[in-house]
């Protein structure tokens, strides 16, 4: 594994991913309601097909970008073996895991008010940093995103990195 390449990379696909999720959150910022969690997805207006198309944009292009980006970067770095490239893959998703904790869940949230707030739910309790960070950012990115989005990541990188090689 060539750990300065993977750092470069998960700094900078951490960079793109958050600067792109960031737009379309503040496009539109009720269309993410439902990455939140049920209780406030239920006091909030219901999304439209426009909103719902919105986020759905945004993911289909994302994240095949960023699995794209890490096979190719796997690759021509010249990491060989399943678990090179698993692991390489895992250490730049927790990049952007960390990256989205920081800048996205506490940093955009803290800065823009509530801006971001979905509609109904404008100066809920739940968007105070604090709250947010306990109730949905530390466990989606310190339990959900190390537990089952890296390792699946990994695992289709390298699936894929092999089959290349």
């Amino acid at each position: 594994m060539n750990w300065f390449r993977t750092i470069l990379d998960g700094v900078a696909m951490s960079a793109v991913f958050n600067s792109y999720v960031a737009v379309f959150w503040l496009l539109k910022p009720h269309s993410f309601i439902g990455m939140f969690p049920k209780e406030l997805q239920k006091k909030a207006r219901a999304r439209t097909a426009e909103e719902k198309r919105h986020t759905l944009i945004m993911i289909c292009t994302l994240y095949p970008a960023l699995l794209v980006w890490i096979i190719l970067s796997t690759w021509q770095a010249g990491i060989v073996g399943f678990w090179n490239m698993f692991w390489t893959a895992y250490v730049e998703m927790m990049f952007i895991s960390l990256g989205d904790l920081f800048f996205l869940d506490y940093m955009l949230l803290k800065v823009t008010g509530t801006k971001l707030h979905a509609d109904g739910v404008k100066g809920d309790p739940f968007y105070e940093p604090k709250n947010e960070l306990l109730k949905l950012g530390l466990p989606e990115h310190l339990i959900l995103w190390p537990a089952v989005f890296c390792p699946v990541v990994g695992a289709i990188s390298a699936g894929v990195g092999v089959l290349l090689r």
